[in-house]
């Protein structure tokens, strides 16, 4: 164990309670300075003994038992201003970093809060205030909590939160759809100009995108198509820098998949050859071998494939070089029926040319296990 610090336990011993309660003990302060604190300072202790600290002064231990911590980290939300191309509109769109969801859910087990007796008024009334000051009373029109950080506070801490009504349409955003492809475009625009301060609402974004798409009417399909190379090279490209709101994950490469797979099943056939000429027939043959359950994004790519080889059979060729046969095989043993039909659809278009192919890689075996499985 180093030697203590005199110094950060004087401040922890000195300074406001209420602030004393939100010091950090790590590195940084630029979450700090986001946030707004009075005392933007970290310290070099360990949170048990500041919080050790705090419960031996007057009023703390009744302090850290109390909502007033989670409450102030709700209010610390960080905001981004999302212009509008068609008026003055500003979209404020708030995320909560991974480090303060974390935060909140330590902060309620330590103070053993019973969440379902806050106050939802409260609650709302602190995430509102992570819009910024004078904004609480801007129209729900123009306000937007990110679908992920909606999801933890309500479903990982049981929060009572009702920022959005259940099932709500994302259709009052649809005049923000430029700006927020804009963001994914750019980012996979070596030669655009990005502000690496998006980078944490990538991943939304990206959700946002396939949203968008889905909706049943009205979905601003041609004002999203210049996303599809970005889509594109998100299935098979990390891309950079890494910081702890973005990395990228398989939800993220789900998302694009299904995004590219809706500009298939609803775009025109302009928006299907923007699709194949983005390479996507070599980029979902290579994710077939991801294959782990109904949810897996191999799924999403097989769907795609047959979309595309189904009418453009001559694609089949892509399929094969890039090793897909032996998957699409190995996919026959799925328990997903719609995954079994689209895999043999392929392999009885491939066997147009490629029959040998398939006897080489034990397609009779297969078909005499899932014959005699029947039986």
């Amino acid at each position: 164990m180093g030697p203590r610090c005199i110094t950060c336990e004087r401040a922890c011993k000195s300074f406001p309670l209420e602030h004393v309660v939100v010091f950090e003990s790590k590195g940084s302060s630029v979450n700090n300075a986001r946030s707004g604190r009075t005392h933007g300072l970290d310290v070099c202790l360990p949170m048990a003994e500041v919080e050790s600290i705090v419960e031996s002064r007057p009023g703390g231990k009744e302090l850290l038992r109390s909502d007033s911590r989670l409450l102030r980290l709700l209010c610390a939300g960080r905001c981004w201003k999302i212009k509008s191309t068609d008026s003055e509109r500003v979209l404020l769109f708030v995320k909560y970093t991974k480090s303060q969801l974390d935060e909140m859910k330590r902060v309620i087990q330590y103070a053993e809060l019973d969440v379902k007796k806050l106050s939802a008024q409260k609650l709302q009334a602190a995430i509102l205030n992570s819009f910024g000051n004078g904004h609480s009373n801007v129209p729900n029109c123009q306000r937007y909590l990110s679908e992920s950080s909606l999801n933890y506070l309500k479903d990982e801490l049981s929060l009572c939160v009702d920022m959005r009504s259940d099932g709500e349409s994302v259709s009052y955003l649809l005049r923000y759809v430029e700006p927020i492809v804009q963001i994914v475009v750019q980012y996979f625009d070596e030669n655009a100009p990005f502000s690496l301060d998006n980078n944490p609402i990538l991943s939304d974004c990206l959700n946002l995108i396939r949203q968008f798409l889905e909706l049943e009417s009205d979905a601003p399909i041609h004002r999203i198509a210049r996303a599809i190379p970005a889509l594109a090279k998100l299935l098979t490209s990390m891309p950079y820098p890494y910081d702890e709101f973005y990395d990228v994950n398989v939800e993220d490469k789900m998302e694009a998949a299904k995004s590219l797979n809706l500009f298939l099943t609803k775009g025109t056939k302009m928006h299907r050859r923007m699709v194949v000429n983005a390479a996507v027939v070599s980029k979902f043959s290579r994710l077939l071998d991801g294959w782990n359950d109904d949810k897996s994004i191999a799924k999403v790519a097989l769907l795609g494939l047959v979309n595309i080889v189904d009418q453009e059979r001559f694609r089949v060729d892509t399929v094969v070089n890039e090793g897909g046969i032996q998957n699409l095989i190995a996919l026959l043993e799925s328990s997903d029926k719609v995954c079994v039909k689209s895999s043999l659809r392929l392999l009885v278009i491939a066997s147009n040319k490629y029959i040998q192919t398939l006897l080489d890689c034990g397609l009779v075996a297969h078909l005499l296990r899932m014959v005699l499985s029947h039986d």
